[in-house]
């Protein structure tokens, strides 16, 4: 095994160095690096290593748990984080600059706190914010992670809409939502007059959605600007960009780069070639199954639903005969029912290791409690 610098995802991996090419199976890029030249540092006050993840949970309060396995203080957690350190020059730039690049290194908290500080701002004025993700769960998620942070109920100030769910009322002032909702409701009202700040989070994935969506509201800013409406200020989100790109497209906008990760990582690369990574994979997780104690669960990178689901019995067979602590297989997919997709965010029962078999659904703006092992398999669908 050799040491690796980068890094794939916001988690320690474990990964193979090649794996067999298939007829909708690519291998992952890793997405290009900020010059950290071209950007403003925010710097943190303090080298302070965070010791518990961003989690999303679908607690509405502090989580605690008796047997001392896992326990939360979302409170304590949310000071922590890089952004929160940071955030009266946030509430600076966002004021000054009508669009704004914001350049987060992963585990910074950008996604959870960046809507919070401009609430706890009055930024918004009037209007609403409104914040994009590309996933449905990651929108689901992170809803009830902020409305917890925020001591309120899912569907008052803070809300969240996906298709075929509208949990949001007329007091909804941070709204969580999918790009292709966001892009439904432009269909109807092309200025977005509802909304005085969107925030367009994972722009590095230029899902269509997205990419439609930078011009809707590039043109929705000049539109209500000439007919003197409430002003419009774009923000967008990432840990990872072409910067240059973005930049020239809104007008030279400023960018701002976010300093300070939460977690060291450190990445192990196979030394050899598998020709079958579901079996290599299955391999790895019970390796280190038996080493590891149990209150370090897994978190696995697959391609789709058919993998995950084979891969799931294979493990309950397994774990039968296996050594270590009994284990919980979670699965975590698109076609996924959203109840059984926030089963992943529940803690197992004492003892007992969790093992997370998800698509790349998990990669972004998702973050699961006490993942201490990635094992990416280093393949991906491509549509």
């Amino acid at each position: 095994m050799k040491r690796h610098v980068d890094m794939d995802s916001k988690y320690s991996a474990i990964a193979h160095e090649k794996c067999p090419k298939t007829n909708n199976l690519k291998r992952k890029n890793g997405y290009s690096q900020v010059d950290k030249m071209a950007v403003k540092p925010l710097k943190k006050k303090n080298s302070e290593i965070l010791k518990q993840n961003d989690v999303v949970s679908n607690c509405k309060d502090t989580v605690n748990q008796t047997n001392g396995v896992f326990e939360e203080n979302i409170q304590v957690d949310r000071r922590r984080l890089p952004v929160y350190l940071v955030r009266s020059r946030l509430v600076e730039e966002i004021n000054n600059n009508a669009t704004l690049i914001l350049i987060g290194e992963t585990g910074s908290g950008k996604t959870t706190q960046i809507p919070q500080i401009i609430y706890e701002a009055q930024l918004e004025d009037a209007g609403t914010i409104a914040v994009t993700q590309p996933r449905r769960v990651a929108t689901i998620s992170i809803a009830l992670r902020v409305a917890a942070e925020m001591n309120t109920e899912v569907g008052n100030i803070v809300g969240y809409s996906v298709r075929f769910e509208d949990v949001t009322s007329p007091q909804t002032k941070v709204k969580y939502l999918t790009d292709g909702m966001l892009l439904r409701e432009a269909i109807a009202d092309p200025l977005l007059k509802k909304y005085s700040i969107i925030i367009l989070d994972e722009a590095h994935e230029r899902t269509v959605n997205t990419d439609i969506l930078f011009g809707i509201v590039k043109l929705a800013q000049k539109e209500r600007i000439q007919q003197k409406l409430l002003p419009l200020k774009v923000i967008m989100m990432s840990a990872t960009m072409d910067v240059d790109t973005f930049q020239k497209y809104f007008d030279n906008c400023p960018v701002v780069y976010l300093e300070g990760r939460s977690y060291p990582v450190t990445i192990y690369h196979s030394k050899i070639k598998h020709e079958d990574y579901q079996y290599a994979a299955i391999c790895t997780i019970f390796q280190l199954h038996a080493t590891l104690p149990p209150e370090d669960d897994f978190l696995v990178f697959l391609t789709g639903q058919e993998e995950i689901e084979t891969i799931t019995y294979n493990i309950k067979q397994i774990a039968k005969e296996a050594p270590g602590p009994p284990i919980k297989v979670c699965p975590l997919y698109a076609g996924l029912p959203s109840v059984k997709q926030l089963e992943v965010w529940k803690n197992p029962p004492p003892g007992t290791r969790k093992i997370v078999l998800s698509t790349n659904i998990a990669e972004a703006s998702v973050t699961i409690p006490r993942i201490k092992c990635v094992i990416d398999t280093g393949v991906v669908k491509e549509r």
